[in-house]
């Protein structure tokens, strides 16, 4: 099963000859980073993450370098300046800060530095077949990932797995998957958007859909289920009616896919009483098994062994599962399960730091300055747990106006994009699809925080897809430019 087709197999491969080729190439550095972040998912990878950190941050800098004092790609657009504004802004954050966790603070620094400057800008000169491909590359390693640990999630729920092996707890919990993720909300996060992408690189390629993608597709929902993972479930639902409104073309496909995503939504109980019904019937035929297996060890001690002593073992019987529903304290606190205390929190924070924050590696200290630490669930691994919040507490309005100033510049460039092309070429539809993939991930940071701050998965997405998209729409407003040109030499003649 292969998801890009010929025409990966027909491209160079990325970054050219040799190591220096591969060292100095973006795009081996995107896969790269791509690659050991998506690791990060499943927590036994996370032990290794300081070594591959150490490593990611010490091959950005000399791609950077080296692109600062060659072709300059990290500038070539005026909208990078609101991203320089940012970064500036951002020091003297931590400088303001410096007592609190500097060399955790630095590294977030470099780290945001390397998804502004390296995973976002693409070289204009590329042509817009090669970053195609590079789009398929980068997807097949979300959707190959993803389907090897949901698909193992799956079937570590069907013959109920749990356990802790070096510290790590595997299996689930509470009525929520995660199979070898570092977390439910984690897994569910990358199903989702192993989702998305697979529709991209079905856009991409001729032959679709592939065996992989529907392979995929059934196992990743499968697991969005499983996992109980609500935000990641209503994200990719929203991703589908942005997709059926927008790109499926017809009135009748339009509704279908808007039916579909319904269905979706709709099917998540039935299919998890299903699968619930599944895995009791796995337990009594393993149960079965035991008990055959007993009974005839049993005969043969008896017959062979001489021995008439001793009783046949107990009669098989239905082990009771953990049923897939939340656990009831997430019940209780509703669909934000604690994360408005962390934001009325946030909001007291930013009224004390209001024009710089206090960085964002320094919010769970400042934190339980404000409240007890019982009252704020999650805060150490996942901050405010709202995009939005998160940059507000950590670089103050001014940080935040900076990074909204470049949110506005590029909406505007869309829509103008957009109202150009009127969705009427495969490339305006490429960069729709970018679009909604970028939704789906905003989405999801409403009420998680894993775009910015922090070397993740959602983060290499959000910012490559990013730069994926406005390279289309530079390329084409730089070809529009030359047109331009050549009619005015043609009128001058």
């Amino acid at each position: 099963m292969s998801m890009g087709g010929d025409r990966v197999k027909n491209m160079d491969k990325p970054g050219g000859k040799g190591i220096g080729g591969v060292l100095l190439s973006r795009e081996a550095y995107r896969l790269a980073f791509l690659f050991v972040t998506t690791g990060y998912s499943v927590g036994f990878f996370t032990k290794v993450s300081t070594l591959c950190n150490t490593i990611l941050l010490i091959w950005g800098g000399v791609l950077f370098l080296a692109d600062l004092f060659t072709k300059r790609i990290s500038f070539q657009s005026k909208r990078c300046i609101p991203l320089i504004v940012f970064m500036l802004l951002y020091m003297v954050t931590l400088f303001i800060n410096r007592h609190m966790q500097p060399f955790e603070n630095g590294k977030v620094l470099l780290v945001t530095g390397i998804e502004l400057f390296l995973l976002l800008p693409l070289d204009r000169s590329l042509p817009a077949s090669s970053v195609e491909c590079q789009m398929i590359r980068f997807n097949r390693i979300v959707v190959w990932f993803s389907l090897i640990f949901s698909g193992a999630a799956i079937l570590m729920y069907l013959f109920w797995i749990n356990g802790t092996a070096g510290g790590i707890a595997f299996g689930s919990s509470g009525g929520m998957l995660y199979g070898l993720y570092s977390g439910p909300n984690t897994g569910a996060a990358l199903a989702s958007a192993s989702l998305a992408l697979a529709l991209v690189s079905c856009h991409l390629t001729p032959r679709c859909p592939t065996p992989l993608m529907v392979v995929n597709g059934a196992i990743q929902l499968l697991y969005l289920y499983l996992s109980n993972s609500r935000a990641s479930l209503y994200a990719f639902v929203f991703f589908l009616i942005l997709y059926s409104l927008f790109f499926l073309k017809s009135r009748r496909a339009k509704v279908g896919g808007i039916v579909s995503a319904g269905a979706v939504y709709l099917l998540a109980e039935p299919v998890k009483a299903l699968l619930h019904g599944l895995q009791k019937g796995v337990l009594w035929v393993s149960s079965v098994v035991r008990f055959l297996i007993g009974e005839v060890v049993f005969l043969f001690d008896r017959w062979f062994g001489g021995s008439s002593e001793g009783a046949a073992p107990a009669p098989p019987h239905l082990s009771e599962p953990v049923k897939p529903t939340p656990p009831d304290k997430d019940i209780a606190m509703g669909f934000l399960n604690g994360r408005a205390e962390l934001w009325a929190c946030g909001g007291d924070i930013l009224r004390d730091h209001l024009l710089f924050g206090v960085g964002s590696r320094n919010i769970p200290e400042v934190a339980r300055r404000y409240r007890p630490a019982d009252a704020l669930p999650g805060i150490d691994g996942g901050g405010l747990h709202n995009i939005v919040m998160q940059l507000l507490v950590s670089n103050g309005v001014l940080g935040f106006a900076a990074l909204a100033a470049y949110a506005v510049i590029c909406l505007i460039q869309l829509i103008g994009y957009f109202k150009i092309s009127r969705l009427s070429t495969r490339t305006s539809r490429t960069v729709l699809l970018c679009v909604c993939v970028l939704l789906l991930l905003l989405v999801q940071n409403m009420v998680e925080n894993t775009i910015l701050f922090g070397a993740s998965f959602h983060a290499a997405i959000f910012w490559s897809y990013l730069g994926f998209g406005f390279f289309f729409v530079d390329k084409s407003r730089t070809a529009e430019r030359g047109d331009g040109r050549t009619r005015q030499s043609d009128g001058g003649e």
